[in-house]
């Protein structure tokens, strides 16, 4: 028999807990571990939870003897920079698994930090297809039929591979983010069969479910305790009972909706490439340190985003009466000015392929120079015999070899410059033929 929903969930906030999976444990071996390391380490916090809440958790599984008696199989060990994250699967039996139940962990580390923020408005981000991989390698014995779920990014996970392959039947997400319009125009075909295999449980005050554009067929807001800090409603196991057992159903708070309304002007109108370089900057602020973005992007991006959220305010209250329509575009036409990504707007980016192939030619005569002038040293070398030329011999050797390098050095630019000519040639030409596809078709790419 599948497991419930909230027992579901329940994995989903164990799966957070670091160092304590090892393939084919059943869950009950886990909480024994979980025990052990709360016992040795009680200040201990992992997903803002305390150890009393991670005590509490272990509880209620281990009062599940069905849950308890599920095998973990099948289990990522990612480190930094990998695009993979922590996925493991949970199944009643190790021999003949007949509930497959895969469980993608949360935002673990800066890469997948990035990646988040990728996800907003690339087609695809490394992290998503990366999960789809996962999925489409797991044995064939596993079926197709798979049961997905995960909470904030691991439920965005959970959604995407739901839409994207062909091995899953049911999908139960928490507070998982959105997609891009980019994602949803490709998969529109899609996403109105499958949507209907996804719930999304949702606190009612989470702010990460609102994200980008939700494709769940049910989202259910959760009724949730009051939280002092706003981060702690995307806790884990917020929308669960001490018991375990999900909480009231709620609605959606005011405040996510005007965020969420917010968030989607963002997405929908403002212009690439400073849409893009702003949802960087700022998913470089939530990383922190670790963050490969400069601070001159991040503090860009506060005074972007504060300036779109003033002109999305204008609109929606109407401060200025008539002029309010007006005073908006200015708010954000001004987020143009500084703007760095203003330097690298591709709509203006062209090369002058004449121009390039006489430097690659320069490159290449140059190098030719340099390995003649080599040669002649070291023929000259060659000529100097006797003890007292010994000094000069090895000075000569010497300079050929620095003059060497540096022809090798023109070598690999002109290689350079061959390459980005190439591939110059063959992406205009693959432009060129989609400007001519949408002519044809009349259909946008």
């Amino acid at each position: 028999m599948a497991l419930s929903d909230h027992e579901l969930i329940l994995l989903n906030n164990i799966i957070y807990f670091p160092d304590v999976f090892r393939e084919g444990d059943s869950v009950a071996q886990i909480l024994v571990k979980i025990i052990y390391q709360i016992e040795k380490n009680p200040d201990l916090k992992y997903a803002k939870m305390s150890a009393a809440e991670w005590m509490n958790l272990v509880s209620v599984i281990q009062n599940n003897p069905r849950l308890s008696s599920y095998n973990v199989t099948n289990i990522t060990t990612p480190s930094p920079n990998q695009n993979i994250g922590t996925i493991a699967c949970f199944v009643e039996s190790l021999s003949h698994p007949m509930d497959v139940n895969v469980v993608f962990k949360g935002t673990q580390n800066g890469y997948e930090w990035d990646d988040n923020g990728e996800g907003a408005y690339l087609l695809e981000s490394d992290c998503q297809k990366a999960a789809a991989d996962y999925i489409n390698l797991l044995p064939e014995q596993y079926g197709n039929h798979l049961t997905v779920c995960g909470h904030s990014k691991g439920g965005n996970k959970a959604q995407y591979v739901t839409i994207t392959t062909n091995r899953v039947a049911r999908c139960v997400a928490e507070d998982g983010q959105g997609f891009s319009n980019e994602f949803c125009r490709k998969y529109a075909s899609v996403i109105p069969v499958r949507q209907n295999k996804i719930k999304n449980y949702c606190a009612e005050n989470d702010f990460v479910n609102v994200i980008a554009t939700s494709i769940a067929g049910e989202s259910i807001y959760i009724k949730t305790e009051y939280q002092i800090n706003p981060l702690l409603y995307h806790k884990p196991n917020l929308i669960l009972e001490k018991n375990g057992e999900l909480r009231p159903a709620g609605k959606q708070a005011l405040w996510t909706k005007a965020l969420h309304s917010y968030l989607q002007e963002i997405f929908d109108d403002m212009p690439e490439p400073q849409r893009s370089y702003v949802i960087d900057g700022v998913m470089g602020l939530v990383e922190g340190k670790a963050s490969e973005e400069s601070m001159y992007n991040r503090m860009y991006s506060v005074w972007t985003a504060s300036r779109y959220w003033l002109a999305w305010m204008t609109e929606h209250t109407q401060w200025f009466g008539a002029a309010s329509q007006f005073l908006a575009k200015l708010l954000r036409d001004s987020t143009k000015l500084f703007s760095p990504s203003a330097y690298y707007d591709l709509n203006w980016f062209s090369i002058d392929l004449d121009q390039m192939a006489i430097i690659q030619e320069n490159m290449q005569n140059h190098k030719i120079t340099l390995e003649a002038m080599a040669n002649q040293i070291q023929t000259i070398k060659a000529e100097l015999h006797g003890i007292s030329y010994s000094q000069i011999r090895v000075s000569l050797e010497v300079l050929s070899l620095q003059i060497l390098e540096r022809a090798k050095a023109f070598e690999q630019i002109a290689k350079a410059m061959e390459r980005i000519c190439r591939d110059y040639r063959e992406n205009e030409k693959h432009v060129k033929s989609l400007f001519e596809w949408t002519e044809n078709t009349g259909k946008n790419f």
